[in-house]
């Protein structure tokens, strides 16, 4: 398979079992959408509604639900290359920034020099051979997007990825994503709970409900690319959406754009 993966997404029913009492939570349900090739979509909704649990279920971390996660022509979602980055960079910390990038690789494609010329694209060339504890917190992301990145993943999943960074360093490296994206295309679904954050980087916004989670709203962002973070249009359709979709999304966490660390203004 090459090229992005269209990904249509059922989730029936996903629940957990709670052993403290030996009930029941239901987590998921009732949740269908679909994902063009290539698009970028954002998820967003409240603390809590299920927003990681659906990511682990898309990228088969977790296989436990009523439903399906397939491509559109109908074949497994396994059968995708996929890549993942997490809240966390989730670097090996006895591996040096090099290796930690080419881990994901095979023995060819690591030999290809692939995994260092995309650390000097993102101006880290000079941090090849240093260990994770060497480096910043942004630096770290930073080359946590390089290893999302490297394998030119068919879907690409990203849960809150830069939460807790600074507004500067965040901004920075929600640029740097969107350059990747558009000089390798792929199928984004990245999930934030601000709403400007969103807007900024989204072909589309899919609002989640409270638990159990499902989609209440399905947004295009019409803005123009590329698009300047800065940018008062960006606010404008915030403040537009809020208002002609008050009464879906009155309450849910985000939504209203409050400032959260590393929210785009």
């Amino acid at each position: 398979m090459t090229g992005a993966a269209a990904l249509d997404i059922r989730i029936d029913r996903k629940t957990f079992r709670m052993p403290a009492n030996g009930g029941s939570r239901v987590a998921i349900e009732g949740l269908a959408l679909s994902v063009p090739a290539a698009q970028f979509l954002c998820i967003v909704g409240p603390s809590g509604c299920g927003k990681t649990t659906l990511m682990n279920l898309i990228a088969r971390l977790d296989r436990e639900a009523e439903g399906t996660v397939q491509l559109s022509d109908g074949t497994p979602v396994e059968s995708a290359r996929i890549a993942y980055m997490f809240q966390t960079p989730r670097l090996l910390p006895w591996l040096s920034v090099r290796d930690n990038v080419r881990i994901v690789l095979d023995q060819a494609e690591g030999a290809e020099g692939r995994a260092e010329a995309l650390l000097r694209q993102m101006e880290l060339g000079d941090s090849l051979d240093d260990f994770p504890n060497r480096l910043s917190g942004g630096m770290q992301r930073r080359v946590a997007l390089a290893r999302a990145f490297v394998t030119e993943p068919q879907l690409l999943l990203l849960d809150e990825p830069f939460v807790s960074l600074d507004l500067p360093v965040g901004n920075r490296l929600r640029g740097l994503l969107l350059d990747l994206w558009r000089a390798r295309p792929t199928t984004v679904v990245f999930v934030t709970h601000d709403l400007r954050e969103a807007i900024y980087l989204a072909d589309r916004i899919v609002f989640l409900s409270r638990g159990p989670s499902k989609v209440i709203l399905d947004e295009t962002v019409g803005l123009t690319r590329p698009r300047d973070v800065e940018d008062p249009a960006i606010d404008r359709f915030r403040i537009d959406l809020l208002e002609r979709h008050s009464s879906l999304l009155h309450g849910l966490a985000g939504a209203s754009g409050d400032q959260t660390p590393g929210a785009v203004q």
